[in-house]
């Protein structure tokens, strides 16, 4: 399992899959990706969790090079893959068809995931940079969301999560 994250809510996220699919009985090892040193897939994984954060529209930068080295293996493993944005906070638009990154990340990869989805992540003004708080206060602003620059709202279905974690377990 790799993840990409600025704030902590993919890491989050990544956690809660990998310790339930411990508890169907599967070994997880846990990467944080990091730029230009894309961890290697094991050629004993029998697959490959992705969860990557995406700001400003685009998954992060340590995320574009992993799955530019992913979609470049020659024997590429199953990949099980969440994008985490504030636009899945929305249950209609959890899917590659609804969700904008989504769709746009798998369009820009040549990559056929065994499953995808996006998962809403957390909004966290609080913790946000100046510059990246009015960013984010203009696209809440935009999308019909909160845009007061001082909330804390955990957006992510858990539930979601699980039922994820339990699709990642029956492909493994």
């Amino acid at each position: 399992m790799v993840y990409a994250t600025r704030d902590g809510q993919s890491e989050r996220i990544a956690g809660r899959i990998a310790a339930r699919l411990g508890d169907a009985g599967a070994t997880t090892a846990f990467h944080r990706l990091e730029r230009r040193s894309p961890p290697a897939i094991g050629a004993q994984s029998s697959a490959c969790v992705a969860i990557l954060a995406v700001r400003y529209g685009n998954v992060l930068p340590e995320a574009r090079d992993f799955l530019a080295a992913y979609a470049a293996e020659d024997t590429v493993r199953p990949l099980a893959l969440a994008v985490v944005n504030l636009v899945a906070r929305d249950p209609a638009r959890r899917t590659p068809e609804t969700n904008p990154y989504l769709r746009k990340t798998l369009a820009r990869y040549p990559l056929r995931p065994a499953l995808a989805v996006a998962i809403a992540g957390r909004l966290n003004y609080p913790h946000y940079r100046f510059v990246d708080k009015q960013m984010i206060r203009l696209i809440m602003a935009m999308t019909g969301g909160v845009a007061d620059g001082r909330s804390d709202i955990e957006y992510t279905d858990w539930g979601q999560v699980d039922d994820f974690a339990a699709a990642v377990a029956a492909l493994a």
